[in-house]
């Protein structure tokens, strides 16, 4: 009688891709006596366990590569965002940075001045320029500040409060809230106004 090295076929079949019959015409062993003992010990049970791990762990993997590319990437954005706010900063340590306008000096050209009034040119890129890097680390890091998250939910509620007002109820999100209006067929002098049914 040949004896069967049944934890090592075990394995073979659990972390493989072949067959119960494959396997058993593989050990030259009778198909019969393979499936009783893949069966008894729950061999299909055990290479579906191992299969989902596998999986897991690879998805697992995938992630965390994914997660220190996005880290990585974030870091170098936040770097390059905070230099962006340091020549800000300068600029506006720059007593005179927004009174500065260029003056028109005709067929000469033009010549920067510093004068007493507001230059909103100069006020309003520098606006633009914090804005959007402070959209640029929201956007790259999934990040909502403050104010975006209030902005969401006053845009919700006020959603909410006209579906209120125009009588739509939260399950009816399909309706658009425009009635329709079947056009008066005339029926002649001296007769009633009829309305066809819709």
């Amino acid at each position: 009688m040949i004896r069967r090295d049944w934890k090592a076929l075990r394995e073979k079949f659990v972390q493989g891709r072949m067959t119960l019959r494959e396997l058993a015409e593989a050990e030259k062993m009778s198909y019969g006596t393979l499936c009783n003992r893949a069966s008894e010990e729950k061999w299909l049970d055990e290479r579906e366990a191992f299969r989902e791990a596998v999986t897991q762990k690879a998805r697992q993997k995938a992630i965390n590569r994914r997660g220190r590319r996005e880290a990585e990437a974030l870091a170098a954005l936040e770097e390059t965002n905070e230099q962006l706010l340091d020549e800000i900063r300068k600029a506006l340590e720059d007593e005179d940075q927004l009174y500065r306008h260029l003056v028109s000096l005709g067929k000469d050209g033009a010549e920067e001045q510093t004068l007493h009034m507001l230059n909103t040119v100069n006020l309003r890129n520098l606006v633009e320029s914090l804005s959007t890097i402070q959209t640029m680390i929201a956007a790259h890091g999934n990040i909502l500040d403050k104010r975006t998250v209030e902005e969401l939910k006053l845009k919700k509620q006020r959603l909410k409060l006209d579906k209120q007002k125009s009588g739509l109820e939260e399950k009816n999100d399909g309706e658009t809230g425009v009635a329709y209006i079947a056009p008066v067929e005339e029926t002649g002098e001296g007769e009633s106004l009829t309305l066809p049914e819709v």
